[in-house]
């Protein structure tokens, strides 16, 4: 068993007596890593004997539940400000709400909300007129038109409060935006319940998916990525499976959705997962899919680990070559876009820095 499955199985709710008698050296450094020490601490903070161990994971969950709390007080204060547009509230912060047991348990570091592009110019000079900094030296007008980019992130007027990241559209930071290509919008907003103090959260089945592109987006890059998707399910009973998984499809996501729900049946045993799994499967998963699922088990993290995945799933030797090319060499009003320049900036030199970096990367 590697320190990943060791750690699953000491913080997940669902696994009981499963605790480590013994603790690697970097078992702890791991679960901070992992954003699991919160979790650590307070489904195990009586049974932990190493007194070591015990103040570390303590320390990380005090902070955590403190910073949450002034975050949590933070959102009313925006919701007051954003009541004239609707707005969907994503991720950390609604999970905290809305799945996890306790305030505690899961770190976040931004306020996501979704918003209607046509309400962002809007927001965009309300938040400036309330303090707030917009990180992205383009207006609003201009990155809405971009085809790399579909959401802001503004900086807050006070010291130690949270960054908010607007999005206009779910899925964000894609070179190029072709899986977002597929999702209706209009039914995602339809589907979407009010929530509290006037903001909204998505369905069952719109955050499950969100979630499971997000993790596989980000490469799976913190475990607690997957422990949310399990956390969401489990907080689901009513969840029609049947409309879940033919919506997975109607998006054409079902290759980083079935992905990142066989993560979570390593963290979860929800007998659902089978039968969903099942109904999203493939006679033969690509080579591509097969390491990144390998790797993410084992604990290898790289920002760029998705693109096996993607790679992978593109249909025909010519279409893997031009995503190859593309996610090297994105094109010039991308990288302009992402780096907030015009276009007559991004030079060979631009892209001989962004390959050495990468490179850089890898080695480490």
């Amino acid at each position: 068993m590697n320190t990943i499955e060791r750690l699953l199985s000491a913080t997940s709710p669902h696994r009981h007596g499963a605790w480590p008698d013994i603790f690697p050296d970097h078992f702890v450094a791991t679960a901070k890593k992992e954003g699991l020490a919160e979790q650590l601490y307070f489904y195990h903070q009586h049974e932990i004997t190493d007194t070591v161990v015990l103040e570390a994971c303590k320390t990380e969950y005090i902070a955590t539940l403190s910073r949450n709390m002034l975050f949590g007080e933070q959102l009313g204060d925006l919701a007051t400000l954003l009541k004239n547009w609707p707005c969907i509230l994503l991720k950390g912060i609604y999970l905290i709400q809305r799945v996890y047991p306790d305030a505690g348990l899961r770190r976040f570091s931004d306020i996501d909300i979704l918003v209607h592009p046509e309400d962002l110019p809007a927001i965009d000079r309300t938040l400036l007129r309330a303090g707030y900094r917009r990180d992205h030296a383009l207006d609003v007008a201009t990155l809405m038109q971009s085809t790399a980019l579909n959401s802001v992130m503004y900086r807050p007027p006070e010291h130690g409060r949270a960054p908010l990241h607007v999005h206009w559209h779910l899925f964000n930071s894609i070179l190029p935006k072709y899986r977002a290509a597929r999702l209706d919008m209009d039914a995602l907003w339809a589907r979407a319940t009010l929530w509290s103090d006037g903001l909204s959260g998505l369905s069952d089945i719109d955050l499950l998916i969100h979630l499971c592109e997000h993790a596989v987006r980000h490469s799976c890059c913190k475990w607690i990525l997957i422990r949310d998707i399990a956390q969401v399910l489990s907080g689901s009973p009513a969840l029609d499976t049947e409309r879940f998984c033919a919506t997975v499809k109607h998006y054409g996501l079902t290759q980083p959705v079935r992905c990142a729900l066989e993560l979570v049946r390593m963290d979860n045993p929800d007998p659902r997962l089978e039968p969903i799994l099942d109904t999203l499967s493939m006679p033969a998963p690509g080579s591509g899919e097969r390491l990144f699922t390998r790797l993410a088990c084992r604990g290898y993290r790289h920002p760029e680990l998705c693109n096996l995945l993607y790679w992978s799933a593109q249909p025909g030797l010519p279409a893997k070559i031009h995503y190859l090319y593309r996610a090297l060499f994105p094109e010039r009003s991308v990288l302009a876009t992402a780096y907030g320049v015009s276009p007559k900036e991004i030079t060979p030199a631009t892209y001989a820095a962004r390959l050495g970096r990468g490179l850089r990367y890898m080695r480490k």
